[in-house]
This record gives structure tokens, C-alpha cells and sequence, in this order.
């Protein structure tokens, strides 16, 4: 859903984390190696494709996130809602955060305050809800 007061997405698939670049030392040099570019790369396309062109948000924001997890087998039986395991969920709030640059809004230091939940669900999907916050 879009309007020029809030954005509400919904990304299919396993919610995924910011890792850290990892270094590694050639000789005298030093490496780095990201290892999140290719699923950097896959959020932003599939971010872009859901908003059809629409242009970012301007002003102070607030982001809420619903990162949903398929309930594994072993957890079947359980009742639990919440997803209490790893990943961390400031690993996956920086993922989103610093992937919505520009497509979502201008910058993420735009963000004004954040609402995160990580919950079990049937179907496995990051829900982003971007609303404008009134300066008033």
C-alpha cells in the first residue's frame, strides 16, 4: 500500500541479517570481502519492484518491522508466538535500514523512531511499514 503518508511492504522469503565484512590480509595488503552484497542487491530489487517507482519518503519517519519465521518441524508442537532464537533483531533491523536508503526514504537518517517484532508464522516474510511523523 502506498500514499504520501505511509508505505507498507511486504517481502516474501527467511528474513535476512547485516553480517560484518570480514578482512583478510594478502601479503601487505588487506582484503575485504562483503558477503551480503548478493542479498543486498536482492532486497533493493524486490523493495523497488513493490513500489513501482514510487519516489522515497522525505521528513521524519517512523519505521515499524515484522520480521515472520516458518515455525521449524522440531518447533511444531510448541505454542510459542515470539522468535526468541538468532538471528538478532538489530542485525535485521540494520539490513533493512541500510537497504531502504533511497528507495524507501532519502537516508536512514531520516528514521526518527523504530518498532520491531520477530514472530513464528506459516509463511516466512519481512513486513515494512514506513509512516511520515507530523512536525507539529
Amino acid at each position: 500500500m502506498i500514499d504520501k503518508q505511509t508505505v507498507t511492504i511486504s517481502i516474501p522469503g527467511e528474513p535476512k541479517t547485516k553480517k560484518r565484512p570480514r578482512f583478510s590480509r594478502v601479503g601487505s595488503k588487506v582484503r575485504t570481502y562483503n558477503s551480503t552484497k548478493e542479498s543486498d542487491d536482492t532486497l533493493r530489487w524486490q523493495m523497488k519492484a513493490r513500489l513501482k517507482g514510487t519516489e522515497p519518503l522525505s521528513g521524519a519517519l517512523h519505521v515499524a518491522m515484522i520480521f515472520v519465521f516458518k515455525r521449524p518441524k522440531s518447533r511444531a508442537k510448541l505454542k510459542e508466538v515470539y522468535h526468541t532464537i538468532t538471528p538478532d533483531i538489530d542485525n535485521l533491523l540494520k539490513q533493512y535500514l541500510d537497504v531502504g536508503n533511497a528507495i524507501l526514504w532519502y537516508d536512514d537518517q531520516q528514521i526518527a523512531s523504530v518498532s520491531a517484532i520477530k514472530i513464528y508464522g506459516d509463511v516466512a516474510s519481512t513486513v515494512i511499514i514506513v509512516r511520515k511523523l507530523n512536525d507539529s
